[in-house]
């Protein structure tokens, strides 16, 4: 695209806006930044959460300082670390879902009352007990929605694995992904029913342990 000139950009942001939301302006490289990095801003991004596709070029470029630093050295392993490695696929999608999973965590232990780990403590327990037998017992169904957020994002995830995936590696979203993308839509049908039927058991069993505990 072409720099605004800035009388557009305010009535953008003042008319469009409501002077609230912020206004990037591209100039040059639209497809790949604004189009493919930044594509989500419409809707508010969670806190301290990325989308995938700008994991996936963070730990690119990442990676291939690291390969250019080993190159440097007398390591000489051309593409090994940036590509074809399934190790740089689990520290993006760690990188990915670290955030929500997190979160989800913090907030179960925080309901933990105050009192009962000061209560603990007092009879002598160490920090690692008091979170073994006062935390997690208390936190489980905390822990148990972390699992199911972190593995239903994580099974249904495409924009990571198309950027970092080795050769010859495919998913259950990649494999629909290059079904539909040759107009192939019957063949995709049964691996995306698939990605949905797969991610539905977790939900399940999430809402079976929580109807329990409110009995």
């Amino acid at each position: 695209g072409s720099p605004w000139d800035p009388d557009s950009w305010r009535w953008l942001f003042e008319h469009v806006l409501g002077s609230e939301k912020p206004v990037l302006n591209y100039s040059g490289g639209t497809e790949i930044s604004g189009g493919i990095l930044c594509g989500n801003l419409v809707e508010a991004v969670k806190p301290c959460g990325f989308p995938g596709p700008v994991v996936g070029m963070g730990v690119i470029l990442t990676m291939v300082a690291v390969d250019t630093g080993l190159e440097a050295v007398g390591l000489d392993l051309p593409g090994f670390v940036a590509t074809g490695s399934l190790l740089v696929l689990v520290y993006a999608y760690t990188v990915r879902f670290l955030a929500p999973g997190l979160s989800a965590v913090e907030s179960g232990v925080a309901q933990v009352p105050e009192e009962m780990t000061a209560s603990a403590r007092t009879l002598g327990a160490t920090p690692l007990e008091t979170a073994r037998r006062v935390h997690l017992p208390l936190a489980k169904a905390s822990l148990f929605s972390a699992a199911v957020l972190v593995g239903v994002d994580a099974l249904k995830e495409l924009p990571i694995v198309l950027l970092l995936r080795p050769l010859g590696f495919d998913t259950l979203p990649v494999w629909v992904y290059n079904l539909a993308s040759e107009s192939r839509y019957e063949q995709a049908a049964l691996p995306a029913l698939s990605i949905i039927v797969v991610a539905l058991i977790p939900v399940f069993l999430l809402s079976r342990r929580l109807d329990g505990a409110r009995r």
